[in-house]
């Protein structure tokens, strides 16, 4: 867990969305930290820099097992969950909602002020809340669109090639439209298609592997 070479690997295989199954796991969390070697550290950065992916500044084996129990989805109340729901807090009720919709179908979901534990960096939790989840729902309204919070975690999610799920909650012009949802068929979620627009969710989900013919899609408004 603080090896280099090791994290590498683990970083490798949840870049390609590989199933990682722990085996006798034996971590000794209150090891000394130790300074990684020069060459180590510019292996771990040329790693990131080659896959276009955010640089996790690995210097110390304590910054090793750290991001390796990021990646294992360790990190206490950041076990991974099925949907992390990207919207603004002013969209909260909506959001809330739907939360409630998808428990009652078992389904798991991740959000900021559920899941992230007082004084934790609440930026590395979101990355990782990302990270661990498999679906990542973004709404599309006026409010999430001009959102820099919900911004970043949009591109964070498509670095990280996240099944995307767009949900119109309110109408915006086209031209809004962040660029990296605008090849994505949305999903009609606003106040009269609630129903049929939570019906449309649970069949995504529950049809894994269609999901990238479903990304194939035009933008319906388009």
């Amino acid at each position: 867990m603080t090896s280099p070479y090791c994290l590498l690997e683990l970083e490798y295989a949840c870049l390609l969305g590989k199933r990682v199954i722990p085996i006798n796991q034996r971590v000794i969390y209150n090891t000394v930290s130790q300074p990684l070697s020069d060459s180590n550290q510019q292996m771990m950065l040329r790693f990131y820099q080659f896959y276009n992916l955010p640089n996790q500044n690995i210097r110390t084996t304590q910054d090793v097992l750290d991001r390796s129990h990021a990646l294992l989805g360790k990190i206490d109340r950041l076990d991974a969950k099925e949907i992390f729901i990207c919207a603004s807090t002013a969209d909260k009720i909506i959001r809330n909602a739907l939360l409630g919709s998808l428990s009652r179908y078992a389904k798991t979901v991740w959000t900021h002020d559920r899941d992230i534990q007082k004084g934790t960096d609440y930026q590395q939790a979101i990355k990782i809340g990302i990270e661990n989840a498999d679906n990542f729902i973004f709404f599309i309204s006026q409010n999430s669109v001009t959102s820099e919070h919900c911004q970043r975690e949009l591109a964070y999610a498509l670095q990280y090639n996240k099944r995307v799920i767009p949900l119109l909650i309110m109408s915006i012009p086209d031209s809004e439209i962040p660029e990296g949802l605008r090849a994505l068929q949305y999903i009609d979620f606003t106040e009269n298609h609630r129903e049929t627009g939570l019906d449309e969710i649970l069949v995504i989900l529950q049809h894994d592997h269609e999901y990238y013919e479903w990304h194939k899609c035009c933008w319906r408004g388009a």
